[in-house]
């Protein structure tokens, strides 16, 4: 008889009808839930039957450059995703940093590793909570102090570009609320506490204005900045 070999399983990535990651996916399935529904994707008219297990909300340009990704198929698009995921197994918590360290794209993310993405985003909220309410100078800039922090794995500018990405992402959510657009765009809907909190500091235009100003702190590390002077003039625009 043949001796079958042992394999050790070092990380899990699900796409699948039932969730696209694998913290959504088991939780439905161990609930009960059914991947089954009517397809959604083109119209079924001509066929008898108009149910099918489907992926919805994959966006194969999040895991696969735009080149790449049109020469491979759906299945292939799949197939990488589900790769890229389970070569890091983000927690939950995790998902939410790397997708908002990377500017959104939870592919950026895995691509670029994991080291401080929790910390990126933690020093973001951090300076937004501190000077939401106050114009203390000194409050200002310890939060600008926070925001720099300690580079991990890189230099200051590359760990501070990583929170002011992170910073970036928490402030379009705060737009996404201020406007009373879909919810379900919030790259940070774990941090529904601070962004609640947020809204009662932030108008429309004090959001729109500090979005802008992590931008140019963004193109000023870009162009040799030193980022600490960028973080303290940050500090004082949101």
């Amino acid at each position: 008889m043949r001796q079958m070999r042992r394999v050790v399983i070092t990380g899990l990535g699900i796409v699948s009808p039932l969730g696209n990651n694998l913290h959504t996916f088991w939780h439905l399935l161990s609930t009960g839930h059914s991947g089954i529904a009517p397809l959604s994707s083109f119209d079924t008219a001509p066929f008898a039957s108009c149910l099918a297990g489907e992926v919805k909300d994959f966006d194969a340009e999040d895991f696969i450059p735009r080149k790449q990704a049109r020469r491979m198929g759906r299945v292939s698009h799949f197939a990488v995703a589900a790769a890229l995921m389970a070569r890091h197994e983000y927690s939950e918590a995790d998902e939410y940093a790397a997708a908002s360290v990377s500017d959104g794209s939870v592919g950026a993310a895995l691509e670029g590793g994991t080291e401080g993405r929790v910390d990126a985003r933690d020093a973001a909220a951090g300076l937004l909570d501190s000077v939401a309410t106050s114009n203390d100078p000194r409050r200002r800039l310890e939060g600008a102090r926070a925001l720099t922090g300690a580079a991990r794995g890189g230099s200051d500018r590359e760990e501070l570009a990583r929170r002011l990405h992170a910073l970036s992402s928490i402030l379009r959510d705060l737009g996404v609320l201020l406007s009373r657009a879909d919810e379900r765009s919030l790259a940070n809907a774990d941090l529904r506490p601070l962004l609640e909190r947020l809204q009662r500091s932030f108008d429309g235009e004090r959001a729109l204005r500090a979005f802008s100003a992590v931008d140019r702190a963004l193109s000023a590390l870009e162009r040799n900045a030193s980022p600490k002077i960028v973080a303290d003039w940050l500090a004082f625009q949101i």
